[in-house]
């Protein structure tokens, strides 16, 4: 088997990303050795929880943020006028502001700036840290109170996990919900897409859009359908059913059990203690991942 790297994602919050992908990457380990798992759910990473690892912190993500010296400052108001973001404004008698949530770092201001009146400053937007057991690798992004650059901390992540993907037979991604540019280098870095969704009306609507995101930024890249909580709705899981049909794509059914809940909340990876259906359903799930 070549190196596969599975990207563990879905539009909706709540279907159990973090769930699929912690027991998924236990059941490889548990097949192939040794694997690695990228938490890119950097809002709320929960991987290391779940693994037991305390992480070390080993790159800090920081951007650019402008420095106005107001010694060379002429209050001519080019950076404003520039400035993609409204980051900058120009107030009477206190000359250029910076509204330091709004700065993306683009350094236009600095560019443009006629006077050099724009130096160099930075702001942490997170971190990327490492933790490790006997059976797995994690690298972990972490966003930093208050910060809003979830895609940079992202793609730094991803950038930085690169070269242990490539060293690592399976590795599985958690990636955070949503269907937004953040996803793309996660996709990118992957070589197949687990798209998990759930049998409610809310699950659905997200599964759809999450298939039409994919076949805006990576058509043709291969993925497969895992339903979590199959059972709860019999309306919904049809429709489910009939989509995954209409996109060739395999559908593995997790069904929904309350123990889940309950081994999330003490933070127990499911698989290690329980030989049940939902064990089962994983199990295929990690097969048919692999056999896409």
């Amino acid at each position: 088997m070549d190196r596969v790297a599975i990207c563990v994602a879905g539009g909706k919050g709540g279907v159990g990303k973090t769930f699929i992908a912690i027991n998924i990457a236990r059941l490889a380990a548990e097949r192939l050795g040794r694997v690695l798992i990228v938490d890119a759910d950097v809002d709320n990473p929960s991987t290391p929880h779940f693994l037991g690892c305390v992480p070390q912190r080993v790159a800090t993500v920081s951007i650019f943020v402008p420095r106005i010296d107001s010694s060379r400052c002429r209050a001519c108001g080019r950076c404003v006028e520039y400035c993609p973001e409204h980051a900058l404004a120009l107030v009477p008698s206190k000359g250029v502001i910076l509204l330091e949530d709004l700065c993306s770092g683009c350094r236009l201001c600095k560019l443009v700036c006629p006077h050099q009146a724009i130096g160099d400053g930075s702001k942490i937007e997170g971190w990327i840290e490492l933790c490790e057991t006997s059976w797995a690798k994690a690298v972990v992004g972490e966003l930093a109170v208050g910060s809003r650059r979830e895609a940079i901390v992202i793609k730094r992540l991803a950038d930085y996990a690169a070269s242990y993907v490539a060293n690592h037979r399976v590795s599985v991604v958690d990636s955070p919900p949503g269907t937004g540019a953040k996803l793309y280098p996660l996709i990118k870095m992957c070589s197949v897409v687990a798209i998990v969704t759930e049998p409610t009306p809310l699950g659905l609507s997200d599964y759809l859009k999450f298939l039409e995101f994919l076949d805006r930024v990576a058509p043709g890249k291969r993925f497969v359908t895992i339903a979590n909580k199959w059972g709860v709705s019999r309306e919904v899981q049809d429709r489910i059913e009939r989509v995954a049909r209409e996109r060739n794509s395999l559908l593995v059914k997790i069904p929904y059990s309350s123990e889940v809940p309950r081994s999330v909340a003490r933070r127990e990876i499911y698989v290690e203690s329980r030989r049940d259906e939902v064990t089962e359903a994983l199990e295929r799930a990690l097969s048919e991942i692999l056999e896409a």
